[in-house]
Order: C-alpha cells, then structure tokens, then sequence
C-alpha cells in the first residue's frame, strides 16, 4: 500500500507527456498486479480452508502495520527529498543512498523485534496455534523486504521508471501466487505456505530493486540528511497509524465480532474492491499528485481542481453500479461458486465507496498541504477513526460483515468532509456539488434497480438487469458531463532541465 503524499515530478531532460499517457502505464501495471492478486486468492480459497485463508489474509493487514512503524517516516518523505534533488537543491545520489540504506537498516531492526512480539500479536489479531505464530513471525521477514522495497518504487514513480517499476510489482505479485501457491499445493504448508510465498516474492522484487538503485545511483549515506528525512516523515506516522486503522478496523471488527468464517468472506470483499481501487482509483492518485503540485499556482489552477473531481466522480459513480450489480459474480469466481461468498458479492460496492472517498481527499486536502499545514490530516484521521472504531465493532455484532461494510463507508465519508472543510481554509474551489450528488443518485438507483431484477433470476433477469446497468453508466456520462472532461488528458506535464540529475538514469 502506498501512503506517499508529496511532490512527483516526471524525468529530468524527458520530454513531457500526456495525463493520458502518464496513466496509462500506471494502469496497465496496476491491472496486471491486481490480476495477478486475485488470481492468488482463487487459488487460496480452493486449497486452503477459511481459517488458513482468514489467517494469511489478516496478516497481511499486521504487515502494514509493521511498515509504518518502521519504515513509513522515510517513505514518506523520500518524493518530497527526491524532488528537490531534481531541482538541484540537493544531491540525489545522497538522497537515495541515505533513504535506500536507511530503509535496509530500519527493516532489520523492525525483522528482528517482531520476533519478540509475534506470538501475542498472532493470538490476538489472527488465531491460536503454532501455524499462527509461525505466519507472524515470516510477517517480519516480509516487512523488512517490504522496506527496501518501497525505497525502490518510490525512486521509480519520482522519476516516471515505468520499466522497473513494472518488472518489480509483477516479480513481487507474480511470485507470491507461484511460490505460495507451489508450497500449499506441493508442501502442504497451508497460511504459513501463502505468507512464505508472500515473503520470499517481496525479497526477490526488493533485491532487483535494490540492485538497479545501485547501479543507477552511487549510494551514499549521510547522517544529517537522514536525520532531516526523519524529522519531515517522523510526525506524521500518527496520522499513519491512524489512517491504517480507517483502512482495517472493519476487517478486524467482522473477525473479533463474527469469527473466522465471516472474516474469510468479507476479506475476499474487500480484496476485490481493493483490485479494482488498484486498478482505477491508484493510478488517478499518482497522476493527480504530479498534476496538482506542478499546476500550483498557475492561472485556472482552482478551475482544474473543480474539473478534476467532477469527471473523478462521473468515471467512479459508474463503477460504483457495476460493482453493485455484478459484484456477486466475481466472488462466486473467486470462491468457486460459494453461495456464502456470491451472498456476500453487493458488499464490495460499498468498501469500493470508501476507496472513493479516499482518491477524493487527494483534491479535496490540497490547500492544507500547498499551505504546510499537515496536521489537519492527521486530525482527520483521528476523528475518523474514533468515528469508525466503535461503529464496526457495534454494527459487525448484528450485522456481520455488513456492519464492516457500512462502517468503513461511514470513515471514509467522514474523513473525505474532514478534508474538504480543511482544505478550503487555505484553497477554496467552487465544486460542482450539485451535478456530482445527482451523477451518485443516479447511478445508485439504477444500480439498485439493476441489482432487484437480476435477483429474480433467468434469462429475462439477467438481460434486463444487464440493460439497467449499462444505462446506469450512460446516464453517469451524460447527467456528470463527462464529455466536457476530455481536455483534461491534453494537458501536458512539465519537465525539469537535465541539469538537475547527479548521474544518467538509465
């Protein structure tokens, strides 16, 4: 997961390309990767049982956890470093020597104190026994990967290397469905074989990373800088926390409050609503923090905020009611058509709602991050998540993981508002609010009525369901004026001089 928020500027001496274009590779890799993700969970859920597969699904979420403390301070603020690097105010190679080797560093700390913890963490937050235990402790073995990783990647999108990029993120997926999917099906391994394969694949796409940041960059560490990069990453790993606990409380609510079985359903929903955020929400949010920093200032820049999430919401709101409707047949193709999981199938519309709300907040937060002034996110975070908490935990009860559902909507939605409110104090932007409400009215009722049909079942069901559907995405396009958006993959981003890189990329 990428929690970077910063300045992302194309290749110095590169010729300028196209939004459109920008996206385009993004997208094709962030299909793939995500391709390739639920394929893995096609396999997982035939070969291992819905405890295991729970198991190896939750302990993903405790990786992420694991990253942030460690490793999320330099993260963070490796794009902001790398980008006044590529201004000339500082040296790059210094810059991702100290960022890379700090990361390598922090990962084998972070490696090693897990080990002491694992066994509580694996009995409060996974489940009891030995396989368990043995799937958190490899969690530390793949965080540290992780780490290095990250490094990489963040040199990647800063310097718009599409290549490596690719080849990393497909080497990382890839691998883990081959290598995890050979040690349950070959070695009978179960959870620890999935989360062994997850781990093995991040260090073979960490150490390409690392390999190719060494041969493109002399690597050299400087105290002074790293201490700069920690005090501009440091305080906002709070607010990181915070934001990992918007991002999963609900998965661990629907497993402390609803059991294992629930939480293998509803994990499955939220990993198919994360492909597709992958895929169309991820690759908006890459091309929108290059877009956004270097459009600051420039005249129209309010009018292209208001532009972008108007058409934002139009293209989201039709996926919002295709998921609704055809969200079952996905899950009955993950699961092998497990009637529980099909059930379950309109729930991805509503994660897919927050992951939304989450792309809005990068247009919607911009004027507290153009002013500095940051800790109205980390404030947003906070309350969302007070918000959030206690309402997954009251409504998973009676609800199962419908309650999760709708609780993870509800802080996203209020931290999108957070934001908004925030943001205006030092941006202000006329959105379109009124076209954008009706452009989510409409797809929803459509959507709903598409979703009522098809539920009566036959021929004529899922032909008219299918007719609804595809109106639904029509009227999106006309009621959002998706059309007068189309100038918006014409602008072209701008390049720095060659001047301003220590070596050639190559």
């Amino acid at each position: 997961m990428n929690f970077e928020r910063g300045a992302a500027v194309p290749p110095s001496g590169a010729r300028a390309e196209g939004i459109g274009a920008f996206a385009a590779g993004h997208l094709a890799v962030a299909g793939a990767s995500r391709i390739l993700a639920l394929a893995g969970i096609a396999v997982y859920l035939r070969v291992l049982t819905e405890r295991e597969y729970a198991v190896y699904a939750l302990a993903l979420l405790n990786e992420q956890v694991l990253f942030i403390l460690a490793g999320y301070a330099l993260s963070n603020a490796m794009a902001q470093f790398l980008t006044r690097a590529r201004r000339g105010e500082l040296d790059e190679d210094e810059v991702v020597g100290t960022a890379v080797l700090g990361l390598l560093g922090a990962g084998a700390v972070a490696a090693l104190a897990w080990q002491l913890v694992a066994a509580p963490v694996a009995a409060l937050t996974l489940a009891e026994g030995a396989d368990a235990v043995t799937v958190s402790r490899l969690i530390g073995v793949s965080a540290a990967g992780g780490l290095v990783l990250n490094g990489a990647l963040s040199v990647w999108i800063v310097g718009a290397r599409l290549a490596p990029f690719a080849l990393a993120t497909l080497l990382q997926y890839a691998g883990a469905v081959v290598i995890g999917g050979g040690l349950i099906v070959f070695v009978d391994l179960g959870a620890v074989g999935a989360m062994a394969g997850w781990a093995a694949a991040t260090w073979v796409a960490a150490l390409f990373g690392l390999a190719w940041t060494a041969r493109h960059h002399r690597l050299r560490f400087r105290r002074a800088l790293l201490v700069d990069m920690l005090r501009y990453g440091g305080p906002l790993i709070a607010g990181a926390l915070l934001m990992i606990g918007v991002q999963s409380i609900d998965r661990y609510a629907v497993r402390w409050m609803a059991g294992l079985e629930a939480a293998a359903i509803y994990t499955t929903v939220v990993l198919v609503a994360a492909g597709a955020s992958a895929v169309i929400i991820t690759a908006f949010k890459r091309v929108w923090t290059a877009v956004m920093w270097q459009s600051h200032g420039s005249p129209g820049e309010a009018d292209l905020h208001r532009r972008v999430l108007s058409a934002y919401t139009t293209v989201q709101a039709a996926v919002l009611a295709l998921l609704l409707v055809y969200g079952d047949l996905a899950m009955r193709v993950l699961s092998g058509n497990d009637e529980d999981f099909a059930a379950a199938g309109p729930a991805i519309a509503f994660v897919y709602a927050g992951f939304v709300l989450f792309g809005a907040w990068d247009v919607l937060s911009a004027g507290y991050f153009f002013a500095g002034q940051t800790r109205w996110y980390s404030i947003s975070v906070a309350v969302a998540f007070a918000i959030e908490a206690p309402l997954a935990l009251a409504l998973t009860g009676p609800f199962g993981l419908w309650g999760g559902a709708v609780a993870f909507l509800a802080g996203w939605w209020i931290f999108a508002v957070l934001s908004w409110r925030f943001g205006r104090r030092y941006f202000a932007v006329d959105h379109d609010w009124g076209r954008m409400l009706a452009t989510v009215a409409v797809a929803g009722a459509l959507g709903g009525l598409a979703l009522l049909v098809r539920a009566h079942g036959g021929v004529t069901g899922e032909l008219l369901g299918l007719l609804i559907a595809s109106s639904a995405v029509v009227a999106c396009a006309v009621v959002g004026r998706l059309r007068d958006a189309r100038e918006l993959l014409e602008l072209r981003l701008p390049s720095l001089s060659a001047a301003h890189v220590s070596r050639p990329a190559g």
